[in-house]
């Protein structure tokens, strides 16, 4: 936390002059939940968010130039495909006829209160 605020860990068993710690565990923990994402604490966090804008554009770049030059669709980074792809969830048959349920009945339920 040095690096990115200039805190001292130490200042937790420290104390001001009039009698309050310098450091709580509040606000270290507000300090590690918004570290920035090059951080190494928020990447073993979030494994998924490693790639900034400039990352992003630079690969732009990258597969733009390739593009230009074989004239074909460059491959995606890696790292790329893992940060921008989103997690599917299975949902079990069972849950499945639940929401067609709920939702058949929430319809039910808007023409009905729509009817008067």
């Amino acid at each position: 936390m040095a690096r990115w605020y200039g805190l001292d860990y130490r200042d937790r068993w420290r104390y001001d002059a009039d009698g309050v710690r310098r450091l709580t565990l509040r606000m270290i923990l507000v300090r590690v939940r918004y570290l920035p994402p090059e951080a190494a604490i928020a990447r073993i966090e979030d494994p998924g968010v490693t790639w900034r804008l400039e990352h992003h554009l630079l690969d732009d770049l990258r597969m733009i130039v390739e593009a230009g030059i074989t004239h074909k669709r460059p491959k995606v980074h890696p790292a790329r495909m893992r940060a921008a792809t989103p997690t599917r969830t299975v949902i079990d048959p069972a849950r499945q006829r639940k929401l067609v349920d709920a939702r058949r009945r929430a319809r039910a339920r808007r023409q009905h209160h729509e009817e008067g």
